[in-house]
């Protein structure tokens, strides 16, 4: 019987409100359709950042690829990202492990309740998609366009010969794998929880050890 859920919950870092309202309505709607919550998954970040340099989503991901439950409650699909194309990853991924996510603003699931795609749903997902193509062919005209003007201007781009990325800037940008590496996880489940590749990992580890 899939009735085992997780409520997944955010607000961005530069709003003042709680997420105790979102909280609130999506335990109503698992008490409604009686489905056991998991955990109640909580983030304070903005949503155009990279999944991967969001602990919640991970973990919303760990969990996931764990089978842990079966169905996530979010109170608007925007919630999970609001990036496009970010968004249509965690959704696509979901849907490839047969997990159903239930939209309290929309008031539909991606799935239905033999695991098969919902078309209202996959109509949503395909307006999603198209949108995320058109922001990618946007952003590329952009840069396009921003170094074309920078030539002209005779700016030099690329990055000094011999110059590398300073240690300091590689640490900030992986903060949550630093947190489990001093929290005694594995490489390997690292890798597993956030997707970065050992060799990354591997990296920040030595970075770490040489700072200290």
């Amino acid at each position: 019987m899939r009735n085992r859920c997780v409520i997944f919950v955010r607000v961005s870092t530069k709003d003042k409100q709680s997420t105790d309202r979102q909280v609130n309505e999506l335990n109503q709607v698992a008490s409604s359709r009686n489905l056991k919550v998991v955990e109640v998954i909580e983030e304070k970040v903005s949503g155009t950042i990279k999944n991967d340099q969001r602990e919640g989503i991970q973990r919303l991901l760990y969990l996931s690829r764990k089978g842990k439950y079966d169905i996530l409650l979010v109170s608007e699909i925007s919630r999970l990202s609001r990036n496009t194309h970010q968004l249509l990853q965690i959704v696509e991924e979901l849907n490839s492990l047969k997990i159903s996510i239930y939209s309290l603003n929309f008031g539909i699931e991606t799935l239905n309740e033999n695991g098969k795609p919902n078309p209202l749903s996959q109509f949503l997902l395909t307006i999603l998609s198209e949108i995320s193509r058109m922001e990618r062919e946007q952003i590329v005209e952009r840069i396009k366009s921003g170094l074309e003007n920078c030539r002209k201007a005779g700016i030099k781009l690329g990055r000094r010969k011999g110059s590398t990325i300073e240690p300091k800037l590689i640490l900030e940008k992986y903060g949550n794998i630093q947190k489990k590496l001093k929290e005694g996880y594995s490489l390997r489940e690292i890798n597993k929880i956030y997707g970065v590749s050992i060799n990354t990992i591997r990296k920040v580890k030595s970075m770490m050890e040489n700072v200290s």
